[in-house]
């Protein structure tokens, strides 16, 4: 083929911590990228695009390439193909089109070709600035499945996030609370956040769901109460809780205070401002966290990193306990593997469970141990007392 009288300008710029070359392709009109780590990397690639247009060949750049395809036809492409069967098709289509935003705005992204490892990475890397890293992972298993499904389709040779590692999604445990430390948070607290801590460690619910409560979902007795929560998709999941007198207390309190101000109605927040607005998500979280700044302060009195959301392991550990379906109905889980996850045993409780279930089971004899002192010595003396088994 004839040479092109006149040479692309090939340029190379940092963006960010990759270094990006660009030129504007003379036959075709069109201005490609690629993303590379280093700059020696960039500088590399940009001889070998010299050396091409040297030797005449630079039109025939990418001419044993398939049909060039665009970025947002692979994700319209695939959200039409998947979205009938997954159950988060909103949060599905919510994650694509971040992805797609970020690869237009950052790196001026337009075909499927121009995608490489780099560019994905730095999206990983803004993401988990924002969200956990588990969410991230989350994100990019969507991600990874989209560009497979495009080496499917052969739009593309091998995906460009293949190699991409998972992030550590290791979280730390959430602290339980005990009896005493829940006294020693509670007194540092005002009135409302009182309320709210009780509600939460006396029903296990979640932080959205005590402050989405309405005194419609409350029942007119006061012995139960209807929490709403809301998945990704969008979809409400609702579940009927009883209340404990404390708790049927605090609202009756708190119905009286709401109607005298005016804002009592059925449609109006149970825990709510003195005019009817709702509390922020993060407030009780926020004057757990001062109330445990001052414990350790003024009284060097350490609870620890304890949050109102450990209530909720704590009430499912103490009812899993006695009754782990009845743990899984009151926590709203669908499936019992996910309460199983918020259990926290003891070693007491441990060994407690162990030595009932050997008792029943195994045929052997078993030593009870009694320790008593002695009148006339004052020594402790062991006195074991062979117990033949109930089998």
């Amino acid at each position: 083929m004839a040479k092109i009288a006149k040479p692309p300008s090939i340029t190379i710029k940092k963006r960010g911590k990759s270094w990006v070359v660009g030129y504007r392709d003379p036959s075709s009109g069109r201005r490609p990228r690629k993303t590379f780590k280093t700059h020696a990397q960039a500088k590399a690639y940009k001889d070998k695009l010299v050396e091409t247009w040297n030797r005449g060949l630079f039109d025939q750049l990418g001419a044993d390439k398939p049909k060039e395809r665009l970025l947002t036809d692979a994700i319209l492409t695939f959200y039409q193909n998947r979205s009938a069967k997954t159950a988060y098709a909103k949060t599905a289509k919510r994650i694509l089109k971040r992805f797609y935003r970020y690869m237009r705005l950052w790196h001026r992204v337009h075909l499927l070709d121009d995608l490489d490892m780099v560019m994905i990475e730095t999206f990983q890397t803004s993401r988990s600035r924002r969200v956990s890293n588990a969410t991230v992972n989350r994100e990019f298993d969507l991600i990874h499945a989209l560009l497979n499904a495009c080496v499917e389709w052969k739009w593309i040779e091998e995906s460009p996030a293949a190699k991409l590692p998972r992030l550590s999604s290791h979280e730390p445990e959430r602290e339980h609370w005990e009896p005493g430390v829940f006294r020693q948070i509670f007194d540092c607290l005002p009135q409302d956040q009182q309320d709210c801590l009780s509600f939460m460690g006396q029903t296990g619910c979640r932080n959205g769901e005590y402050i989405r409560l309405k005194f419609k979902d409350v029942a007119r007795d006061y012995s139960s109460a209807q929490l709403t929560s809301f998945k990704g998709d969008g979809s409400a999941r609702r579940r009927r809780v009883p209340l404990t007198l404390p708790v049927q207390q605090i609202i009756r309190r708190r119905h009286q205070v709401a109607t005298a101000n005016g804002v009592g109605g059925r449609e109006d927040f149970v825990f709510a401002t003195p005019k009817g607005e709702p509390f922020g998500r993060c407030s009780l979280a926020q004057a757990v966290r001062r109330a445990r700044k001052v414990l350790k302060q003024e009284h060097n009195i350490d609870v620890g990193s304890v949050t109102p959301y450990g209530l909720r392991h704590t009430i499912a550990t103490q009812m899993a306990n006695k009754n782990v379906l009845a743990a899984q109905k009151m926590l709203g889980h669908s499936q019992l593997r996910t309460t199983q996850n918020y259990v926290k045993f003891s070693q007491d409780v441990l060994n407690e469970a162990l030595t009932d279930a050997a008792a029943n089971i195994i045929p052997f004899e078993k030593v009870d141990t009694k320790r008593t002192q002695s009148d006339e010595t004052g020594n402790l003396t062991v006195e074991k007392e062979r117990l033949s088994s109930s089998n």
